[in-house]
Parts: structure tokens; C-alpha cells; sequence
């Protein structure tokens, strides 16, 4: 059994298709200002999406993301680190960070930046560009990012049969880069080449989860152990060779369980509008809503023809079963904590858990 998580973080204007919310559970305030471009003062770490007001800079930051948790059928799946029984150790996937400036009489023409991202319990195993990596692997830092108004494409991105497409883990997340190209991000200068955002992918044991699920028979008992800022619902999907079947399931109060039946419903779209809700409520754009669907729609909801992981999602046509929800802001800095120099006003992160039961 193991563990994957993929995350998207993008940079998003204040003025971006898609308002940012003066308040809500993924919204978080950055702190005190940092150097960006020319002055200085204390970077700003944002491990979760949160609500922020002023900052000494005009640029904020969006994050998306995936926490694949992998478990075997018989083994109780919990929001910290599992007994012995569980190997909870496997790849985070997908992390892109989009950046956008301000628009407006606050607005900038460009800020420079450093960007690292730390992660308590996983390695780096890809970064795009290619950032400086701590000696174990565990911190990752970009500096010199220069950040522009205009957007920009991406550039660059290697081939599956590149040298730099050769993985520890023989997976390439940087190849579908341009998939995740959104146009209302601001463009990134960095090492001589423009970016549309930067990605880091990496492998480690999973976050606290808030709810501890355990296998009951043809049941899931779900408990509601941690967090009380939840988003969105849980979806549970059940995948039996294509077909595809699921519920939307209210979460628990907290200190509740609840148990829930295989799922028998058809209607994948409506799943899909609640997943796009939730990551409108934490703030994302609507371009960054879509960049994320194109990313994970057919994985997560099995739509025929996707061709994505397919090499090695061999056991796909078995039945499967899953719990989709939100990571809470609360919980986000377990899988990667995002500092930034100087501060964003805002930083709005959203990390879905696949949690494979």
C-alpha cells in the first residue's frame, strides 16, 4: 500500500476571473511583508488556503493539488501515521504554483521573488524548472523568480523519452505541463526561460487526514477525528471496470461517525460540479478550476479513454473504491508547507485527498 500526493500551486491576480473571497475556510492571511523586489522584511509561509487582506505586496498565490492515499482492503485507514500493518510510503504528484500580480492603482508591473517549498515527510523526485534541492531532498527553493504581468505559456516542458523525463519513481508529471497553462497567470522569468508556473512533485508518507475510515463489511465507517474548517462534501466512488458509480456524503460533526453504502449513483457530473464548487470556495480562478479537471477528471472519476497513468494503473479494471474530499486548511501544512519572499497578500491552496479503501 502507499501514498501519493499531487499538488497545484498557482499564483492568482487580485482581480482574477474569479473573485477572491474576503473570507472563507481556505483563504489565509499572509503575514508581515517580505523583499520581493526591492524591500525587505519577513518571508510568508503558507502551508493552507486562507483569508488574507493587506500585505506589502500586490501579488497573490493559488495552490491545487492531489493527496493519493493507497491502503489495503483490510487495513484501517486513519489520518496519521498508520500502525505497522500499513505502508502508507508513495509518490505526491502534481504540485504547479501559478503566480499573478495585481491589477489596479495597488497594482505592480513585476515582483521578484524566492519560492521554497518544504515537506515534512516526503523527497523530491521532479521539479519544473529545475530548483535548488536541499541535501535530503526534502526542501526545494527557487530564487531569482521574476514575476511580469504579461502571461506566458509553458516552455520547455521535457518529453516523455527525455533524459530529464527519467524519474527515480518512472513517472513524468512534467511532460503534461502544458495541460495545466492557465491564461490568467502572470508569467514567470526564470534560469533565461518565461514559465507559466512552477511544479514540484514528491514522494512520502501522507498528511493527518480528518476522518479515519475503517472497512466494515461492504461498509465504510467514516469518523470525523480532526479539523473543523472542512470544505465540500466526501464523495465516494466506486470504479468496477470503467463503470462507475458514487454518493455525495455530508460530512460527520466532529467526533462523529458515519456509515456509508456502496455507492449506486450515475450521475458524474454532479460529483464533478461539487468538487468544482469546493475549489471555488477556497478561492481558486475559474482557469485554475479547469486546469485541475483536465488534470484529474478522467483519473478520478474514470471516464473512458483516459490515457493518463494508464501504464501504471494496470489494475485499474479491478473494482475500486475511493473517498474524494478537501484537505482542510488546517491540515494542508502536513503535505507541503509554501514560503514565500517577500509576502503575497493572499495564498489559496487546495488539496483534494484520494483516499483508496
Amino acid at each position: 500500500m502507499n501514498t501519493r500526493i499531487a499538488l497545484l500551486a498557482l499564483s492568482a491576480c487580485a482581480a482574477c476571473n474569479n473573485p477572491s473571497p474576503s473570507k472563507g475556510p481556505n483563504a489565509s492571511p499572509t503575514s508581515s511583508a517580505a523583499s520581493l523586489a526591492s524591500g525587505a522584511a519577513s518571508p510568508a509561509t503558507s502551508g493552507a488556503p486562507s483569508t488574507s487582506s493587506v500585505s506589502s505586496s500586490a501579488f497573490d498565490v493559488h495552490e491545487w493539488g492531489l493527496v493519493d492515499v493507497r491502503s489495503g482492503t483490510t487495513a484501517s485507514l486513519v489520518g496519521g501515521p498508520p500502525g505497522g500493518h500499513t505502508n502508507w510510503n508513495a509518490p505526491r504528484r502534481k504540485p504547479v504554483l501559478y503566480f499573478h500580480l495585481a491589477d489596479g492603482s495597488n497594482g505592480t508591473s513585476a515582483v521578484d521573488a524566492t519560492v521554497t517549498v518544504t515537506t515534512p515527510h516526503l523527497t523530491f523526485v521532479e521539479t519544473f524548472p529545475k530548483g535548488e534541492l536541499s541535501s535530503d531532498s526534502s526542501t526545494l527553493t527557487w530564487r531569482g523568480v521574476h514575476v511580469r504581468k504579461e502571461s506566458c505559456h509553458v516552455t520547455g516542458a521535457p518529453r516523455r523519452d527525455a533524459p530529464e523525463c527519467h524519474t527515480a519513481d518512472g513517472y513524468c508529471e512534467a511532460a503534461e505541463l502544458p495541460t495545466y497553462e492557465t491564461p490568467d497567470a502572470s508569467c514567470i522569468d526564470f534560469a533565461g526561460a518565461s514559465f507559466n508556473h512552477l511544479f514540484y512533485r514528491a514522494n512520502g508518507t501522507p498528511p493527518e487526514l480528518p476522518y479515519d475510515v475503517v472497512v466494515k463489511g461492504n461498509q465504510l465507517s467514516i469518523t470525523h477525528a480532526r479539523a473543523t474548517d472542512i470544505v465540500g462534501p466526501i464523495l465516494y466512488v466506486h470504479n468496477d471496470s470503467g463503470t462507475v458509480t458514487l454518493s455525495t456524503i455530508a460530512p460527520p460533526a466532529v467526533g462523529r461517525s458515519i456509515l456509508a453504502d456502496p455507492p449506486k449513483d450515475t450521475d458524474v457530473k454532479s460529483a464533478q460540479n461539487a468538487l468544482d464548487a469546493a475549489m471555488k470556495e477556497v478561492g481558486l480562478t475559474d482557469a485554475e478550476i479547469g486546469a485541475f479537471d483536465r488534470a484529474w477528471s478522467n483519473d478520478l472519476f474514470g471516464n473512458a479513454g483516459a490515457a493518463r497513468e494508464r501504464d501504471q494503473r494496470r489494475a485499474a479494471l479491478a473494482p475500486s473504491d475511493v473517498l474524494l474530499f478537501v484537505l482542510p486548511a488546517s491540515l494542508v501544512n502536513g503535505a507541503s508547507t509554501v514560503t514565500i519572499s517577500p509576502t503575497p497578500r493572499t495564498v489559496r491552496r487546495f488539496m483534494l485527498v484520494r483516499l483508496r479503501v
